[in-house]
């Protein structure tokens, strides 16, 4: 008669010797008198223990079915109330179990009690209870419900699968836009990434190729907007994830930008973030040379340049400069090495013609001086 529909049993047992459980939390504070528990409450998969005095402890033992949770040294406050609204909170938020039996066990000295609460688990349904905290006179015990850890796994995995997809798919588009970049076809490359970016703005590398292809269509204003854009994204973030290439890439060509606008101050402040990100990065010093060659400091132009082939010693665009400022400074010799390096180093062929025909005319003004 007492709630009915509701398989709620509220026994008495007298223990000669308790079973040897594992103790997972004790607070035992003062042997002389209970912790009483003033009422259960449980909420998604965790069970709130609300005590007066001091804090029981906790033990539970597993059955295939079955959980029992004891809290042993315990008694009922007088303010416990075991109605239907406490059974159904338990039923409901507890996802594991079909039912929820409290009982009561007394020592045969009358000195020492416990109370338990048994849980039929559900079919296939097996859970992993810890004590995660007692304060403020709450114990809260968390169940782990491992088919629902199985479920997490498997969600995770597909996602994870569906993510890796997802990352093989835009690797392909970027990859043909790449390979349409090397072959001259920019309009083409750039509608691909374009395509990229509208589906995902944060693939801050295609964003900098867009950028290049910008460039070279001497659309200056909107590669500067590309890579302002990269700069800011990638300044938001914390300095452990900050992707320090992209932004050594990013400033060096803003720099490029800069100096086709003839915009040599703004230029050099680019250059020098390079330098300051990574001091060894040959680009940076041959790019300044330029800034100098533009500004006609032949002398600090040099200077930069040879920076350059000290870190690069294949750099052949950087020796043949230093040929051309040698040349016009009437330093033959260093010109002619700098042609010669470039005739031995260089892939680019149009390079290495150029170099050849610098070369006679330093033989032709060597002969003038002759005569």
């Amino acid at each position: 008669m007492f709630f009915k529909n509701i398989n709620m049993k509220l026994k008495l047992f007298t223990l000669l010797t308790l079973s040897i459980l594992t103790v997972l939390m004790v607070f035992a504070e003062d042997k002389s008198s209970l912790s009483e528990i003033i009422s259960f409450k449980a909420e998604n998969n965790h069970l709130f223990v609300e005590v007066a005095k001091k804090y029981p402890q906790v033990v539970f033992l597993q059955e295939p079915s079955k959980l029992n949770v004891k809290f042993i040294n315990a008694k009922y406050h007088k303010q416990f109330k075991l109605d239907e609204e406490m059974i159904s909170n338990l039923l409901k938020q507890l996802t594991f179990i079909k039912d929820v039996t409290l009982s009561v066990n007394k020592n045969i000295d009358l000195q020492t009690e416990s109370i338990s609460i048994d849980f039929d688990l559900l079919p296939e349904n097996q859970v992993a209870p810890k004590v995660i905290s007692t304060i403020k006179n709450k114990v809260t015990i968390v169940f782990v419900v491992k088919q629902d850890v199985l479920d997490a796994e498997q969600k995770k995995n597909e996602s994870e699968k569906q993510k890796q997809e997802l990352n093989n798919k835009i690797t392909e588009k970027y990859n043909i836009a790449a390979t349409e970049y090397a072959k001259g076809n920019l309009s083409s490359a750039e509608n691909i990434y374009k395509e990229i970016i509208a589906e995902h703005p944060d693939f801050l590398a295609a964003k900098y190729n867009l950028a290049r292809i910008s460039l070279d269509k001497n659309n200056y204003d909107e590669a500067i907007g590309l890579l302002k854009s990269i700069l800011d994204d990638c300044n938001a973030l914390p300095n452990e994830l900050k992707d320090n290439k992209l932004l050594l890439l990013a400033h060096n060509l803003l720099g490029i930008v800069y100096y086709h606008k003839d915009l040599v101050t703004d230029s050099n402040a680019e250059f020098s973030k390079v330098i300051e990100i990574n001091n060894q990065f040959p680009d940076v010093y041959f790019n300044i040379a330029l800034n100098h060659e533009k500004d006609k400091d032949l002398t600090a132009a040099i200077a930069n340049l040879q920076k350059a082939v000290d870190l690069n010693l294949n750099y052949s665009e950087a020796y043949f400069h230093l040929g051309i400022l040698n040349a016009v400074l009437e330093n033959k010799q260093e010109a002619i090495n700098s042609f010669n390096k470039v005739i031995e180093i260089a892939s680019n062929q149009n390079l290495v013609d150029l170099s050849k025909e610098e070369l006679k005319k330093l033989d032709k003004k060597r002969f003038k001086l002759f005569k």
